[in-house]
């Protein structure tokens, strides 16, 4: 397996990184216009949201698999993972916390008197998120004024579920299904498929409302890794059957 994949997928010549900044910076541009109160079309909407989010997860799905194909070893892929999204992480909350929330508290006009001591201020705002489940978004009781208060950098929430996809492809590779079954990950995409039925089910009948919240984001983002996942575990029966990767890639598959 190991040699027929390394051939359909030629690790250095893809562009697939930088289609993942490209779609993380469209979700960033997407929800500043919803944090700012800018009401743009429906279409746009979906363009600047939910679509490269879609995207951003069966990309990281295809890349994330590779990377365990390579090492499959799960402390050090645990190790890899943490490292590339941990130190960033932790970077943009502290950032936040004492350079952009009180420069912008202080030139708002508010009285910065309290704000490094209060229950919700800064140090509690990056302990409550550290773990990369946003806890806490407001600091010291702001931002306020604006449309959608008490939220800084409202992006960060869906990196809680990104690493719980993480943990799931490493369960799949421990088990081997990633290596030596990998005909089971269709029918893991189809049990998936089937809880995001219930979950429409639920939203549309109001049932189960105390766990449909919680259901939606499972599904969804589950769905779209597991997809680029199946992705790369077929990656040479795409290639075969798609003579435009071949050419683009020129691998010698």
């Amino acid at each position: 397996m190991a040699s027929t994949l390394e051939r359909a997928y030629p690790g250095g010549a893809n562009a697939l990184n930088f289609l993942r900044l490209v779609l993380a910076s469209m979700v960033i541009f997407g929800h500043a216009a919803v944090l700012s109160g800018v009401a743009l079309p429906s279409s746009l909407a979906l363009l600047l949201s939910e679509v490269p989010v879609d995207g951003f997860f069966a990309i990281s799905g295809f890349l994330i698999a590779r990377s365990w194909h390579r090492n499959p070893q799960a402390r050090g892929y645990l190790m890899n993972r943490v490292l590339r999204i941990g130190p960033a992480f932790v970077v943009c909350l502290v950032v936040t916390a004492v350079l952009i929330a009180p420069l912008a508290t202080a030139t708002s006009g508010r009285s910065m008197q309290g704000y490094w001591t209060a229950p919700d201020g800064p140090v509690p705002y990056v302990w409550k998120n550290i773990t990369l489940w946003m806890g806490q978004y407001q600091i010291s009781g702001g931002p306020t004024g604006i449309p959608y208060p008490l939220t800084w950098d409202g992006s960060l929430w869906t990196l809680g579920w990104e690493f719980l996809c993480y943990l799931g492809l490493a369960c799949a590779g421990a088990l081997g299904i990633l290596s030596v079954r990998p005909a089971l990950l269709p029918w893991l995409f189809v049990g998936v498929w089937i809880v995001s039925l219930f979950g429409v089910y639920a939203h549309a009948s109001g049932r189960f409302a105390s766990i449909t919240r919680h259901i939606e984001p499972i599904d969804r983002f589950a769905l779209m890794f597991i997809a680029g996942t199946m992705l790369f575990a077929f990656a040479e029966r795409c290639c075969r059957c798609n003579p435009l990767w071949r050419l683009s890639a020129a691998s010698s598959c």
